[in-house]
């Protein structure tokens, strides 16, 4: 075994951890304390003359990336890869480096460089400790990127690496229900469950295959026998206890101190509508009842394609869709979610029975509907910004009756959800003397579906 190959035996929870935190997208953000550029270049230094991982150095790595001192991290880490561009544990580095600072890109290219490297014949654990992260974080990586094949195909090997850690198969499970295959997803769920019964995070997962609310409240009360500070169980149980007539936690939540949560103001504003909507756990279960109560005579309109996988779900309900997208990601800034986030990379999605018109709203909307259209049997708002749903909202307006279906995909639950969606709805009524009812929501999605009418 070389120096390296040890070095990362011995530092093997370093890396799971670090994994972890990634595959998850959670860490605990804090500043580095002892760490400076200084300290560095001694470190650099050493290595440049000796082409071998120090144990400081790797420690100082993993502690400036725990710490969420990324920049410094990529920096070092770069300046080490000159001296040894083969070394698998950099590139690792690198890969987790760069997903931490959001750059998925980048991250996908490091990871791909590193499984293009030579490795151990004799299949050294702490190697394929290393294979099975990269594996693993590249399928989160495409996932986040849209590209759910590419994501799958990261996974599978991931498993094939190492059939008996939950993460992967949990993390399968979320792609394939992207891909709308939510019995696929279950048993992935149920796989990582099994396999690590303990992590509430995989009974959560589970929780999006749920048919009813029953189940769902079954699942969740096993996610909080796991972890009993498990907050988005905590949450969603209360509200769904509440959704079903028990009021009693849902009440103590709002007054202890979790009233300015979105989850809670979320449940709050659908416990105070004037009728009890459907509640679903999953999109394509969404679409499906709301597809169903529409008029499948008319086409379908959605704003927002993206990589076209709620199109392609809904096309097959109908005989036409029209799919609006710049096809270039957001035009600006979505809270923290950046100005080009969600591209499709230009590429248009091929649906036989679609048409679909490339550009932002405000310039490609004008032309398509000065000619009159068909009514709408569905409109999928899917435009995450205030301005761009309003937008569509103005000009889909004339294909709109109060028999169409209007669904919005990130109306609720998020941070600030009052001022996106919701907004542009709710303004849009107003302008134009009208109301919605709330058909159904779906907590897990953040949607929302509803029927417009004259006030």
């Amino acid at each position: 075994m070389t120096v390296q190959q040890r070095l990362i035996e011995e530092n093997s929870d370093n890396f799971a951890s670090l994994s972890s935190g990634i595959g998850t997208g959670s860490c605990t953000a804090s500043m580095p304390s002892g760490i400076t550029s200084a300290d560095f270049k001694a470190l650099i230094s050493a290595y440049d003359s000796s082409g071998v991982l120090d144990k400081n150095i790797f420690n100082s790595l993993v502690k400036l990336l725990d710490q969420e001192n990324v920049s410094l991290a990529i920096v070092v880490i770069e300046s080490l890869l000159t001296v040894n561009p083969t070394s698998l544990y950099l590139n690792f580095l690198l890969g987790s480096a760069l997903f931490k600072n959001g750059q998925s890109v980048e991250a996908i290219h490091a990871y791909k460089n590193m499984l293009a490297q030579p490795n151990s014949p004799h299949g050294d654990p702490s190697e394929q400790k290393l294979l099975y992260n990269a594996n693993n974080n590249l399928g989160l990586l495409f996932k986040n990127v849209g590209l759910l094949q590419d994501a799958k195909k990261y996974l599978v090997a991931a498993i094939g690496l190492n059939p008996e850690k939950g993460d992967a198969y949990n993390n399968l499970g979320t792609v394939m229900l992207e891909m709308a295959d939510v019995l696929e997803a279950q048993k992935l769920y149920l796989r990582a469950v099994k396999l690590e019964p303990n992590e509430p995070n995989y009974y959560w997962n589970l929780q999006s295959t749920a048919t009813t609310v029953n189940t769902a409240k079954h699942i969740l009360s096993l996610c909080l026998k796991k972890g009993p500070n498990y907050q988005p169980g905590i949450l969603t149980l209360a509200g769904l206890e509440a959704l079903t007539g028990n009021h009693v936690h849902f009440n103590y939540l709002k007054e202890n101190g979790w009233g300015d949560d979105p989850l809670i103001q979320s449940i709050d504003w659908v416990l105070k509508l004037p009728k009890p909507p459907e509640v679903h756990f999953n999109r394509w279960a969404l679409f499906d009842s709301m597809a169903e109560q529409s008029n499948k005579s008319r086409p379908f309109y959605e704003f927002g394609v993206w990589m076209g996988s709620s199109f392609e779900y809904l096309a097959k309900y109908y005989a036409k869709g029209y799919g609006f997208d710049t096809f270039d990601g957001l035009p600006e800034d979505w809270g923290q979610i950046k100005k080009g986030s969600y591209s499709a990379y230009g590429r248009i999605p091929k649906v036989k029975n679609g048409d679909f018109v490339v550009g932002k709203f405000d310039a490609s909307l004008p032309a398509f509907f000065s000619i009159k259209r068909p009514v709408a049997s569905i409109v999928n708002y899917d435009a995450d910004l205030y301005s761009s749903t309003l937008t569509a909202l103005n000009y889909a307006h004339s294909v709109t009756d109060e028999e169409t279906i209007l669904i919005f995909d990130e109306f609720l639950v998020n941070q600030n959800w009052q001022d996106d969606e919701s907004a542009a709805l709710n303004e849009f009524c107003l302008q134009n003397n009208l109301k919605y009812e709330v058909l159904a929501v779906s907590l897990f999605t953040k949607q929302m579906a509803c029927k417009l009418s004259k006030k």
